[in-house]
Order: C-alpha cells, then structure tokens, then sequence
C-alpha cells in the first residue's frame, strides 16, 4: 500500500464555463486540469464540490460529487464563497480531508476558515492551482479590482502551490514593484511552486473538420469575452482579414464579425488538435 492510498482530498473548483446556468465541464479548460489531478492519485478518494446544475459523470468508485453554489461569473467566483451552503454539502461529523486543493486560490483562506469551524486543531494539508496569475496585464479591464495580495495570502497557507509555467511566477512578482505595504520574497515562492505543465496538442493524432479557406489559419482559441480579449484580438486583427482566416473555437460565440471563422460545434480533443496543428 503506498501512502496516499485511502487518502481523502477535497476539490474547490473554478468553474468558468456556463450556459443557461448549466456548467459546461466538457468545455471548461479548469476543470480538465482538475480531472487531471485525480487522475494523477487514483489511490485517493476524491471529494470534488461541482455547481448545482451539471452533467458530469457519477460513475466512478473513488469520486464523489458534491453540489455547491459557485457563482457564474469569473470575477465573482475570485470573491464570494458562501461558508453556509459549503459545509451543508458534507457531513464532517462522518467524513473529514486529508488534502484541500483550491483551484480558486483567493479563496483558500475562506474554505479553511469554514473547515475550522467544524474542526478542532490544525486543517489538513492545503494546494492551489493557479489558472491566472492576477497582474496589470491579465486583467480584463482596469476596473477589476487587484487581487494578488489575496493569492499571495494563498500562497503563505499553502504546502504547495501549482503553476503552468515559469512565467506565471513572473507576471506575479511584477505586482511588487511599486511601493506598497509587503514585498515578494523570491526564495519562498520558488521553494513552494511546482510545475503542471499544459497538455501538448501536437503529440495528439489529429482529425480534420472542414475549414472554408485556404488562407494561414490563426485561431483564437478561448471563450469570447471581453475578459478574455476578445476586443483586442478584433482591433489587431481586423486589417488583417484578406490575408489570413481567423478561428474562433468558442462554438457558442455572438457578435462575431463578418470574415472569422465561428468552429460549428464543440471540437473533440483530436479536432482541436487538427486545428491546432494547422494553425499558422
């Protein structure tokens, strides 16, 4: 037996992808980090707190679902928890967790401050998954409020935190450079950071769908949203139509100008990766 055999952890997501209230998990890139972490500890039962409304599969012996009220909106989903509905969704009088892994990392310090109140003593190990990275530079508009000081307190809570890429800790760390109340201490951060690097594309097989041109393809491969830069793509691309062929993979998208090209329906991994391996 190894040692995480048996062991509990409890999921918080970051679910960003809805429609009609639905959550889209098959759409949603957080979730499938998320999935790929179980995936790593099959020894593990895995508590994962999903939205209320879902059509995630419930048919695995080592995972259990757990309704929680997340919000819809990105933003929102970075500030509110609601402690009352979070500790309703399991009885910690019959069950309690070894691991606590927060995909919305500002909120680490909320979930462990509920878990406490039903606890006596030190709450279980803690890890965050960093989806972003709150900078000048990622956020939608600079009427979003900062948040890094709240990752940062993520940090301090956390055993390990995980991030795609070195670059992550880097746009991070420019939030320090103006005068404020604390600093970044490089050191700290680096000896708790770890690793998960994004799934490549390109090792996949591929499966060609019809693609109306014959111009170099550039694909805008996120959700269409402001807050994702939609309205930037548009302004640097618009000049651009008569030579290339712009691909918009959110199937769902609205709005979108004469001469991109909308994918008609959600892509399968293997058409994405079709997609991706022709994109110029």
């Amino acid at each position: 037996m190894g040692v995480l055999h048996g062991r509990r952890v409890l999921h918080y997501m970051s679910p960003v992808r809805f429609e009609n209230g639905m959550f889209n998990h098959e759409a949603d890139s957080n979730y499938k980090v998320m999935e790929k972490t179980i995936g790593w500890l099959p020894e593990c039962h895995h508590y994962i707190l999903v939205p209320e409304k879902h059509h995630i599969p419930d048919n695995r012996s080592n995972v259990t679902l757990l309704k929680c009220p997340y919000p819809t909106n990105a933003v929102s989903n970075r500030s509110q928890f609601n402690a009352t509905a979070f500790l309703k969704a399991f009885d910690m009088r019959k069950i309690d967790f070894d691991f606590v892994f927060t995909h919305q990392p500002e909120l680490l310090y909320n979930i462990l401050v509920a878990l406490m109140d039903r606890r006596y003593g030190e709450i279980s190990h803690r890890f965050a998954f960093f989806h972003w990275v709150d900078c000048s530079a990622s956020r939608g508009s600079p009427a979003i409020i900062p948040g890094y000081m709240r990752q940062l307190e993520a940090i301090n809570l956390c055993s390990k935190f995980f991030v795609h890429s070195k670059v992550a800790t880097d746009y991070f760390a420019a939030n320090f450079k103006k005068s404020q109340a604390t600093s970044i201490f490089h050191p700290f951060i680096e000896g708790k950071r770890v690793f998960m690097p994004l799934s490549s594309y390109m090792e996949k097989t591929g499966k060609e769908f019809p693609i109306p041109t014959d111009k170099p393809i550039v694909v805008f491969n996120h959700r269409w949203r402001q807050s994702t830069g939609m309205n930037r793509f548009l302004e640097y691309t618009l000049s651009l139509k008569d030579k290339y062929l712009f691909v918009v993979t959110d199937s769902t998208a609205e709005n979108v100008p004469e001469g991109y090209c909308v994918v008609p329906k959600r892509l399968d991994s293997q058409e994405y990766a079709w997609l991706m391996k022709k994109a110029h």
